[in-house]
């Protein structure tokens, strides 16, 4: 279904403005969710390579971002399926049945993913002080550092 203007869509009784709502909060929400995606994988890539506590945060706090965008488009899917089957029953006729496929759950798939791997980034984001360092450099960067005189 194309975003068509308000004027098409009240000459037409098969478009319903709801479901063109529901369309356009979709694809917003899947578009949010793919850059998050790319910004959490480019943030975990960088983490391995400098290896500061602040980095991996951020790339934890970017996949769970990226999770509940994910979320918010399942939702709006099965809402709008929802929605289409109540009140439009040229779309869903009565007796028809409805299954929701592969990519169904391949979102969910990645839901669960992204919230895994948040949680991986969070728990594994402590300090590493001292002796429990890798070496000197990541010691004394995660040392206090006093400004002042």
């Amino acid at each position: 279904m194309s975003f068509s203007p308000d004027s098409k869509t009240k000459k037409d009784p098969s478009i319903d403005q709801t479901i063109v709502n529901y369309n356009r909060t979709e694809a917003v929400f899947a578009i949010i969710a793919l850059v998050l995606m790319i910004i959490g994988f480019i943030f975990s890539c960088y983490t391995f390579n400098n290896s500061r506590y602040m980095f991996k945060r951020t790339a934890g706090g970017i996949h769970f971002l990226s999770t509940g965008s994910t979320l918010t488009v399942i939702e709006v899917v099965v809402n709008s399926i929802e929605y289409e089957k109540k009140h439009m029953p040229f779309t869903y006729p009565p007796g028809a049945t409805h299954r929701y496929g592969y990519s169904f759950v391949l979102a969910w798939l990645v839901f669960v993913c992204n919230l895994l791997s948040g949680c991986a980034f969070f728990i594994f984001s402590r300090k590493r002080k001292g002796q429990k360092a890798p070496n000197e450099e990541i010691a004394m960067a995660d040392c206090p550092t006093i400004i002042g005189r």
